[in-house]
């Protein structure tokens, strides 16, 4: 039989040893002869698996990256417009430069950011990879990979962000207590639950959060292959890739209620006030500012989503094309196939 062959063997060997005599005709050198009914399927390789220990490393290095520099003056900024909802954006962002001491008070909660930076960047990266696979396996197209994966990805940091993200809203909103004074405040009060005080609203917030980011950066880099060079399986450039990241950190932004919620769950943990539950919290957020609260800091939410997806969906893909140039490859090569491409490894996994 012909080593591409996919049919029967015996019907080869019939076909090639006297067949003729039967009136089967000889498959011709390097032919696929269809099989039944899943021809197509066996002819299309396999995707190769991106998961790997080093999206543990990687993940963590780059959140920390993306904490250190704009991320985390964008964090306080937003926290400090969630929590005083009657401040407009520059007037709370005037009001963080006052009150905190200068430019230093927007990095406030500078420690256990990152802490929950590297934490979270690596059970993200790690997570989103793991489950993109399995969807590619069951045969998804890329942009259903996109937001089940990063769902996924975003849910599974909650155990991480909660207790984090409390200490750095307890050090925007707190009134100048210590981080160690309000960790004994609270688990005096509370006990470790304490610290996951709004961790529903986190949970649906990361959900949504990169399931948007990451389906909507996939959607926008299909339309992108299709628009500018014509063919699904086109390599985009870094410049082209950034822009596509760029349109699905902008559109993810549309969760901000959750945020806000979270924001006002935990501010009230801290000033000891009675926990309300996710939708307590947003029917109280209504009540005191109108619908209009539960967008209130969006502006430097807009601004963090595309500083995140930039370092984490494209970064994260330069990375990982530089540091193992083989699963990049193979990840090209596998969606090029399956699009009837080239298979060189020109698609969207060589960014």
């Amino acid at each position: 039989a012909c080593a591409t062959c996919v049919a029967c063997p015996r019907a080869c060997a019939s076909a090639l040893t006297g067949g003729a005599e039967a009136g089967i005709a000889a498959p011709a050198l390097g032919s696929v002869a269809p099989s039944q009914g899943d021809g197509a399927a066996r002819a299309s390789p396999m995707p190769s698996s991106q998961t790997s220990a080093w999206d543990l490393v990687i993940g963590g290095v780059l959140h920390c990256f993306e904490a250190a520099t704009l991320g985390l003056p964008l964090e306080v900024w937003k926290t400090r417009q969630g929590r005083f909802r009657d401040e407009r954006a520059l007037e709370s962002f005037r009001n963080v430069y006052r009150e905190g001491g200068g430019a230093k008070a927007f990095w406030a909660g500078f420690s256990p950011k990152l802490v929950e930076a590297s934490l979270k960047g690596s059970v993200l990266l790690f997570s989103k990879e793991l489950l993109s696979d399995g969807m590619r396996y069951a045969g998804a197209g890329e942009t259903l990979t996109g937001f089940v994966a990063g769902f996924g990805g975003g849910v599974a940091q909650t155990i991480v962000i909660a207790p984090c993200a409390f200490f750095v809203t307890a050090a925007v909103t707190g009134g100048g207590k210590t981080m160690m004074d309000t960790a004994r405040d609270i688990y005096g009060r509370k006990g470790v639950l304490g610290f996951y005080e709004g961790a529903s609203a986190i949970a649906a917030r990361q959900g949504s959060n990169w399931a948007m980011r990451q389906g909507f950066t996939d959607a926008a880099r299909h339309r992108m292959r299709l628009l500018v060079h014509g063919r699904e399986d086109a390599k985009l450039s870094i410049a082209q890739d950034s822009v596509c990241s760029m349109i699905g950190g902008t559109l993810a932004t549309c969760n901000q209620p959750f945020e806000v919620a979270r924001i006002e769950a935990q501010s009230a943990a801290v000033a000891g006030e009675p926990s309300r539950g996710l939708v307590g919290t947003m029917q109280l957020i209504v009540r005191q500012n109108g619908v209009a609260g539960l967008f209130k800091g969006l502006i430097p939410r807009i601004g963090l989503g595309i500083w995140q997806t930039l370092i984490m969906v494209t970064g994260s893909k330069i990375v990982k094309a530089k540091l193992m140039p083989s699963k990049a490859n193979a990840a090209g090569g596998g969606s090029a196939a399956a699009a009837g491409g080239r298979g060189d490894g020109s698609s969207d996994g060589d960014c």
